[in-house]
């Protein structure tokens, strides 16, 4: 009996090692389904994070890059002379105030270069004006000129008559002396 009974028994525990067995395959292979899923899922998630991040890193570029592209863009157009397109920026990063910065500059520039113009356009008349008076002042002093030198000849005529006018008077004066000498001599006589 104990044979038989030891038999049966080594038989269950056989079939129950062969169950156990086969539960523990069965679970293994579970477990390494599951794991191979899970890889897959993370080598999923990966290359989705991974493509994600290219595209922040692509956007985030951009967002860096075409405001300073704008900003090489105006600033050659204004190294160029041309101050009329205004820089418009909505953004309140750094570049943003950058832009500002510009816009403020070409504003101010623009301001500046428009009373350049004014100042030189109302030299430029200044300067016409002068020319014109400049010419009547110098019709003026030949004028002049022409008037002192007719005063001059009158002056030295003048003058001529006048030592002439003298020298007639000085004669006279003798004349008269003579006169008078010769009046008194008749008179005493």
């Amino acid at each position: 009996v104990f044979d038989a009974t030891s038999k049966i028994i080594g038989d269950k525990v056989d079939q129950f090692q062969k169950e156990q067995l086969a539960l523990i395959k069965k679970g293994v292979n579970g477990i390494q389904q599951s794991d191979k899923t899970m890889i897959n899922h993370l080598i999923i998630f990966a290359i989705s994070v991974l493509v994600i991040g290219i595209v922040i890193a692509y956007l985030l570029s951009r967002s860096i890059t075409n405001p300073i592209n704008m900003l090489i863009r105006v600033s050659t157009t204004i190294s160029n002379g041309d101050l009329s397109r205004p820089i418009l920026s909505q953004s309140k990063d750094e570049i943003g105030q950058l832009s500002q910065s510009f816009e403020k500059m070409r504003s101010k520039l623009a301001i500046f270069i428009l009373k350049v113009q004014t100042t030189s356009e109302h030299v430029s008349g200044a300067s016409q004006q002068l020319q014109a008076i400049s010419k009547e002042v110098a019709q003026a002093s030949n004028v002049n000129v022409t008037a002192i030198q007719e005063i001059s000849t009158g002056a030295e005529s003048q003058m001529q008559s006048s030592g002439e006018i003298a020298r007639a008077m000085e004669e006279m004066t003798r004349g008269v002396q003579l006169i008078a000498e010769t009046t008194t001599i008749a008179s005493d006589l």
